[in-house]
């Protein structure tokens, strides 16, 4: 039944979005992996226009306004802002003026980005598709003004609308938007319904309630779904009856017309109400039964003698992940990303540090409060490996939207070897600039509230980083665990995160570089 809905839904939208009309635009395609580009060598380092020993190739972003608006958003996801502000320098130069030493054209920029420079201007060669540079080419030139104006990423794509100058008849203005109004409000109706249908997507994705993972979510699926379809049959009954009143009453008359009496009819419509009235009030209290069985089926504990218990403490704006076990040297401690084995029930202890939390993974289970000073618990178990996003569901403070977290269901072995490494140790820096990168941690501020097992630092008050480069998000699952994004986070995290309890470092680009190298490498 519900594919056969599902398949109606799909043939209706299809309709919908046959009726929409949409801007054409023709953008050019990235450049493709083989493709060489002429740029600048670096090996000879001299500055100005006479190290390119041919004219550097154009730039085909630059004429596109969408592609210069790419540009500014990879600029400050890849934290550019971070050396060089929004044009104006801090560590690195100023981009706004004329003073580029190593030229202004963009393939003079182009080698910059891809190749880096000494004195702390890292190299993207390998980290980031050439097509993602050039758009940063092309936002990058136009702070200092080098491209037209029609190309601003500030240029809206609304047209300018002014009455028509060629009418002289009184009133043709106004003849003249009835009549375009008579042509513009079907396909205004059909362009609200076309979006309306691209709004609520058949498929919105694995991390819903839709596509349960677990059988708490299924049981919660299937009370979604016998809802859905009591409310389906209303709204249709309700509209057949709606409109055969419309057909019914459809009488022109100048005069009121004589109120009627027909009591077989009234009383018939005193039947009809009322069976309505009762049959409304045994469906409330159907679906108040229903609804209760199965909330006490998701909340039931599991009687299995060898569960996996997890604690799982929450905090503003992150989530402590703790699998405790009668030693303590074999504890597991990370950070928003909950590793579990499939097949296998999970208990999960909870607990709030500060305010009161919502833990709620949509696919798994329903929402758990994490109250201060009370221990709540519950179970689960996953069926289907994958990777089942969560989130804060109770207002916690500024950056309640910002602390999601991540259940990674994968198999018994891997489970296992998951849990052996994270009991290691971090690892030894490998090369000089790890073992730089390890004395900046221990020398300034990260180490009063990180802890890395296996030196110095071992403070509680923020995440455990032992095993940082693990794990696929960083910040709550706000960043991607990238190199980029990373020293994003150190260098200024109330950017990324305002309110955030980590403060600001702003530390030399060398000592940046030597820092990321090192948490990159505690696998």
């Amino acid at each position: 039944m519900k594919q056969r809905f599902q398949f109606v839904l799909m043939l209706v939208t299809a309709l919908l979005l046959g009726s929409c009309k949409r801007e054409e635009r023709v953008l050019r395609q990235p450049p493709g992996a083989d493709e060489t580009v002429n740029v600048v060598q670096i090996s000879g380092l001299n500055p100005g226009a006479n190290s390119i020993p041919t004219p550097p190739p154009s730039n085909m972003y630059e004429e596109s306004a969408f592609t210069v608006s790419e540009g500014q958003k990879l600029y400050e996801q890849y934290n550019c802002v971070g050396c060089h502000a929004h044009g104006g320098g801090g560590i690195g130069p100023p981009l706004m003026d004329n003073n580029w030493i190593y030229g202004s054209e963009p393939g003079n920029v182009f080698a910059t980005i891809m190749q880096g420079r000494p004195n702390g201007m890292p190299s993207f060669r390998n980290r980031i598709p050439q097509y993602q540079a050039w758009e940063l080419v092309a936002y990058v030139r136009s702070l200092s003004g080098l491209l037209p104006k029609y190309v601003s990423p500030s240029r809206p794509d609304e047209m300018n609308v002014k009455p028509s100058e060629s009418s002289t008849k009184p009133g043709a203005d106004r003849d003249h938007w009835r009549a375009g109004a008579k042509k513009m409000i079907p396909e205004a109706t059909f362009h609200f319904a076309g979006l309306l249908a691209q709004a609520v997507p058949l498929d919105p994705g694995p991390h819903n309630i839709l596509h349960p993972g677990a059988p708490q979510g299924s049981h919660i699926e299937w009370l979604y779904w016998f809802i859905f379809w009591i409310t389906f049959a209303v709204y249709v009954l309700m509209i057949l009856g709606f409109t055969r009143a419309g057909a019914k009453s459809g009488v022109l008359s100048r005069e009121p017309l004589p109120v009627s009496e027909y009591p077989e009819g009234d009383r018939r419509a005193k039947w009809a109400v009322g069976a309505a009235v009762a049959i409304t009030v045994i469906t409330l209290f159907v679906v108040l039964g229903i609804s209760v069985a199965t909330g006490k089926r998701v909340a039931g504990m599991t009687t299995s003698k060898n569960p996996v218990t997890i604690n799982i403490i929450g905090h503003q704006w992150w989530w402590e992940v703790n699998y405790p076990n009668p030693q303590a040297d074999q504890t597991v401690t990370t950070a928003n990303e909950i590793h579990v084995p499939v097949g296998t029930p999970v208990v999960v202890l909870t607990n709030s540090a500060d305010v009161i939390h919502s833990f709620w993974p949509p696919s798994i289970t329903g929402k758990r409060d994490l109250m201060p000073g009370y221990s709540t618990a519950f179970w689960f178990q996953v069926d289907q490996p994958g990777i089942y996003r969560g989130q804060c569901a109770e207002f916690c403070g500024l950056q309640h939207a910002h602390m999601g977290f991540s259940i990674v269901a994968q198999s018994v072995p891997d489970f296992q070897a998951w849990q052996q490494q994270q009991l290691k140790p971090a690892a030894e820096p490998t090369d000089q600039e790890m073992a730089r990168g390890r004395a900046v941690f221990l020398a300034h501020t990260c180490l009063m509230c990180h802890t890395i097992r296996g030196t110095d630092a071992g403070s509680r008050v923020g995440p455990d980083l032992t095993h940082l480069a693990s794990r696929k998000m960083i910040a709550a699952e706000t960043l991607p665990n990238t190199t980029g994004a990373l020293a994003g986070w150190i260098v200024d995290p109330q950017r990324i995160k305002p309110g955030a309890r980590m403060t600001p470092n702003p530390l030399a680009p060398d000592d940046l570089q030597a820092l990321v190298s090192y948490l990159r490498s505690l696998q």
